[in-house]
């Protein structure tokens, strides 16, 4: 009866790690070797035990995908064994690879063939956005793996040295590295899920990815009040982002398409009633007086004259708005702008914060937490789905309320 053993192979590669591997020895002392796609510094393997140690950051995973191999291969030689009676270590090195490579195609699927069909498929479903997103995480991992890629050559080795490659040489931020793997992780998935290659190997469980709390950027009320009172020429520019930015604040931290899309039929009988374009969620809160002033200001202006619902702001009149990705790539373009005008006026009202539009909404998550606001209104008025997010959201703005505290109960030297 052949035996199976977890080993190391004796030589290591160019980054110090060696390659994990199967032996499978016969019955006639002959052994075959059978590559896990997995590989760890000496230093980090036990080989009284035939694992990786607890000091790999990565140990449970990788334990656990030698523990599957070896189930596999044992299951391998007892069929073998019922079926021709001796059993080759060579024929069971054959019949894993097999397993291994050839059920449904995944030796001969190319990754970022499949991909690019996942790609153009999100821009036919009409998910500019994310297909956006998409497109460029597949262009980015390509240029560093090259193509063709089959499935099964993507090994935990490759996806370690393409997040180095993101830090080293994009310079990207933990949450950037995550999201990018995000994005590839689930291409992966769904192509497991429609049975192009098999589930049973993913190297994207044993990668460890820290994707930290993102920074949410949000005014002081001081900050966001000089901000209001800034005294504006009504009709240029710099006017109507602030105004769009303002309103933003008041309509519960709307998202800047949102605000692009808007029309006059949305901001009727005293409600604000529109869907969020990112989520399809019907969002429908009371429009406060601050916003609604806002909104009849843009609306009197003489271009909306004879034009049946206009847009409440014109920031997309002039475009081009025939296909989704027209849309698309003018709010993008706007969005810059208006970026690039908001820095103007954090400059001109002195607010030292490094002003985008979207810090309208965690503005107002902050300022409403802070009056007093239950986590289920702000949940609500967010239009998120569920209330982990909110707190999740709302746990990246939290250092203030904690230091605060802190000084409360301590800050008397006691």
């Amino acid at each position: 009866m052949a035996t199976i053993t977890p080993v190391l192979s004796r030589r290591p590669k160019k980054n110090g790690e060696h390659s994990l591997q199967l032996r499978i020895t016969d019955s006639d002392g002959l052994s075959n070797y059978l590559s896990l796609k997995v590989s760890v510094r000496a230093s980090h393997w036990n080989a009284r035990s035939c694992s990786v140690r607890r000091t790999h950051p990565n140990h449970e995973a990788i334990n656990g995908i030698i523990a599957k191999a070896v189930a596999s291969a044992k299951e391998v030689v007892y069929d073998l064994s019922l079926r021709e009676g001796s059993v080759a270590a060579a024929d069971v090195k054959d019949r894993m690879r097999g397993t291994r490579s050839t059920q449904a195609g995944a030796s001969s699927c190319d990754y970022f063939e499949y991909g690019d069909r996942f790609v153009k498929a999100l821009l036919a479903e009409g998910r500019i956005y994310y297909h956006k997103k998409q497109k460029t995480n597949l262009a980015k991992f390509r240029a560093f793996a090259g193509a063709p890629l089959p499935f099964g050559d993507i090994s935990i080795d490759l996806l370690q040295r393409y997040k180095a490659h993101l830090i080293g040489h994009y310079g990207n931020k933990p949450g950037t590295v995550a999201t990018n793997f995000r994005g590839l992780k689930t291409i992966f998935l769904k192509a497991a899920r429609d049975g192009t290659h098999p589930i049973d190997y993913n190297p994207f469980i044993a990668l460890k990815i820290e994707g930290g709390k993102p920074a949410r950027l949000k005014l002081s009320e001081a900050e966001h009040r000089r901000i209001l009172e800034l005294n504006l020429e009504h009709g240029t520019l710099i006017s109507r982002v602030r105004d769009t930015f303002a309103f933003s604040y008041f309509t519960a931290g709307m998202r800047f398409g949102d605000v692009c899309r808007l029309r006059a039929s949305n901001v009727a009988n005293g409600r604000l009633v529109y869907t969020m374009h990112k989520t399809g969620h019907v969002q429908s809160i009371v429009l406060l007086p601050q916003a609604e002033i806002i909104a009849r200001r843009h609306l009197t202006r003489p271009e909306c004259g004879g034009v049946v619902d206009p847009y409440v702001f014109p920031i997309l009149e002039g475009y081009d708005l025939s296909t989704p990705r027209k849309e698309v790539s003018a709010i993008s373009s706007q969005n810059a702008l208006t970026n690039k005008y908001l820095k103007k006026i954090a400059e001109v009202a002195e607010v030292p914060a490094t002003l985008s539009f979207h810090i309208a909404r965690h503005t107002f998550a902050d300022h409403t937490r802070r009056r007093g606001g239950g986590l289920y209104t702000i949940s609500k008025a967010l239009g998120h789905r569920s209330l982990s997010n909110t707190q999740t959201y709302l746990a990246s703005m939290d250092t203030d309320a904690v230091d605060n505290e802190l000084l409360k109960i301590h800050g008397n030297g006691a």
